[in-house]
């Protein structure tokens, strides 16, 4: 039977080693992924440079045409968060497949809800089931992301590409000169995450302006986040979430319909 998955393809392969070595050194490979709890999710990560260190992605095998043509650090990037939504998807009972949609985005099974992200230390996916529109609040859109906390000039770019002028004064101007790298990849994560999470609904680029970061608490990991998307029946401010774990922040953004 030819191998379906990513997964698969390396065991089969040998890739990561013969026979259930191989399998053994996924297993010590995969762990849960930093991003805040999610109830009814499985989450899983793993390190890129520890991956790098077991895989030739060269000779990687079955990845889209646009992925085996990029460099080796994306193809390394693509492969790992494959390899943690297969896994996630398994613990969660729901197969283990992840296709790809006319957009480039992950396809999901059927009833599943999922997301994956990456910086260059790791790769996370997140994977849910989805619940009917008609539960109480019953939530139909999930995203996660991942960002190294951005240095001075990569404030100022964060600063110029996703950050409206509320978000560029009143909200970064409360945090010390210290924290303002950190609180300003907090907005571009939780816009990521957001984008993520109602790109199923929507079907089309959601502009960093049509979320609103309107607060964010360094201690408690909550932020306050207003949507503007037109396509949503609820625009009313609802609540995100992050951690911070080794220079990385790792925002979840759940989307409800009551």
């Amino acid at each position: 039977m030819t191998p379906t998955t990513v997964t698969e393809r390396l065991l089969s392969a040998g890739l990561l080693g013969a026979g259930v070595h191989g399998a053994d050194a996924l297993r010590a490979l995969l762990g849960p992924a930093p991003h805040p709890r999610c109830a009814g999710a499985v989450g899983v990560a793993l390190s890129l440079p520890r991956l790098a260190g077991m895989l030739d992605v060269a000779r990687v095998d079955g990845l889209p045409a646009d992925i085996a043509a990029s460099v080796p650090r994306r193809r390394l990037s693509f492969i790992g968060g494959r390899l943690c939504a297969e896994h996630a998807l398994r613990r969660l009972g729901a197969g283990a497949a992840v296709g790809r949609a006319a957009q480039r985005e992950p396809l999901w099974p059927a009833g599943v809800l999922g997301t994956i992200t990456h910086t260059d230390a790791t790769a996370c996916a997140l994977v849910a089931p989805a619940e009917r529109a008609g539960r109480t609040d019953a939530r139909y859109g999930l995203g996660i992301d991942s960002q190294t906390i951005v240095d001075d000039a990569g404030l100022e770019a964060v600063l110029s590409v996703c950050c409206t002028p509320a978000e560029r004064g009143p909200l970064l101007d409360r945090f010390p000169a210290a924290e303002r790298g950190l609180a300003g990849t907090l907005v571009f994560a939780l816009k990521e995450a957001f984008y993520k999470a109602v790109h199923p609904t929507v079907q089309r680029f959601v502009d960093f302006d049509e979320l609103d970061v309107q607060s964010l608490d360094l201690g408690t990991g909550l932020a306050r986040l207003c949507p503007s998307v037109p396509e949503l029946a609820r625009r009313e401010p609802f609540e995100g979430r992050f951690t911070i774990v080794d220079g990385e922040v790792h925002a979840l953004v759940e989307l409800r319909h009551v």
